[in-house]
């Protein structure tokens, strides 16, 4: 063993121990990587068992709650520890009440008392700047995970155990579970990928997307979040997805309080990184949810058009308003086929005079009317 190596641990606070690499790997080893060197330090610097274990302690508690204080706040939180200790440590030789081994143990009672005010400086100011960044996401996970990292040119097919599979778009990485033994489903993405997700309700599918989080539980979206973008975007095909930020959705697990973002068929949602902002909005290529029954092939004969509009938001699940007394008494005569959804708005508009323009997630339609 490099003593070296061990020397330089010899002076090394909690705080110390929980920024430092090989400490953090050894702890989401399970204490199984690199265990020759703890034991080794131990035996060289038998005094310095109580700072270890106050730093594993503090780990272990900070790594559960992930709690997300600010960077002012986790340095405040420490000088209170400092101040603590130093108040306990003179108490107790003052009276006389603790000696040695016993000093160090009050040592760690009082901070592991303060620590429990602010769980989760760890993970904000400690070393998780980029708590929400795929890579810390990954390192963070104890159970063994796969990863795939498309680097061709081609989107890469992944299929899942649980019935489900991803496409994955050039560039991009996935790490998963070979077998989802938990009680959710849990896979980690940096970059774009496409999921159709087998339904399963006792067991939802989570994708944690860089700052993003997506929660569902059966259904088929598109996840965009490349780290090094301004924003990231989910857009939804099939089935509901819930979207939250990697800290509400944190905050939402120990609160039981959700706070989030609800996309139905066709809707997808932007998340600006910069101003913290979501946008919802209609998908730029819809998909049919349903045939029309009434009116098979979108083949519409002297149709009113607010039967038109009721006919394309069933089947798309996109909500379209106008005015139906002036507009909706126009009739149409038209084969709509399988021309995509704002294609189909377009021959609809230009044939009776009017425009539209989509806000948000709907569809406004405006102008003169018909004379019938």
């Amino acid at each position: 063993m490099d003593k070296d190596l061990l020397k330089k641990y010899e002076h090394y606070s909690a705080e110390d121990f929980l920024r430092d690499d090989a400490f953090r790997a050894w702890m989401l080893s399970g204490q199984e990587e690199n265990s020759g060197l703890w034991e080794a330090f131990l035996r060289r610097f038998p005094a310095k068992a109580s700072t270890l274990t106050m730093a594993k302690a503090t780990f272990n508690a900070l790594h559960e709650t992930r709690e997300l204080p600010s960077e002012q706040q986790g340095t405040d939180m420490w000088q209170s520890i400092r101040s603590e200790i130093s108040s306990r440590e003179h108490e107790a030789r003052r009276a006389n009440i603790f000696t040695g081994m016993d000093t160090r143990w009050s040592w760690l009672a009082a901070a592991s008392v303060l620590l429990m005010m602010g769980l989760g400086w760890y993970f904000s100011a400690g070393f998780t700047d980029q708590a929400a960044s795929y890579d810390q996401q990954v390192s963070n996970v104890r159970i063994v995970l796969t990863e795939r990292n498309n680097d061709t040119r081609k989107p890469l097919k992944i299929q899942l155990t649980d019935g489900s599979y991803v496409v994955l778009q050039p560039g991009s990485k996935l790490s998963y579970q070979q077998q989802f033994t938990g009680a959710k489903r849990e896979v980690y993405l940096s970059g774009q990928a496409y999921f159709k997700v087998a339904k399963n309700q006792a067991k939802p599918f989570i994708v944690y997307a860089n700052k993003l989080v997506v929660q569902v539980v059966g259904t088929s979206f598109t996840v965009n979040a490349d780290k090094n973008a301004s924003s990231g975007s989910v857009s939804v095909e099939t089935g509901k997805v819930k979207v939250f930020t990697y800290e509400k959705y944190l905050a939402g697990e120990r609160t039981g309080a959700g706070d989030e973002i609800l996309l139905t068929p066709n809707q997808q949602v932007t998340y600006n990184f910069d101003s913290e902002v979501f946008s919802k909005s209609v998908v730029s290529e819809p998909v049919i949810q349903e045939k029309p029954e009434a009116h098979p092939d979108f083949y519409f004969k002297n149709t009113s058009v607010a039967d038109v509009f009721r006919t394309l938001e069933k089947s798309y699940g996109v909500k379209i308003n106008c005015d139906e007394k002036n507009i909706g008494k126009c009739n149409l005569t038209a084969p709509l086929g399988n021309e995509p959804l704002f294609r189909k708005m377009d021959i609809i508009c230009q044939t009776i005079g009017a425009t539209y323009e989509v806000w948000g997630t709907e569809i406004i339609v405006s102008g003169k009317g018909c004379n019938n």
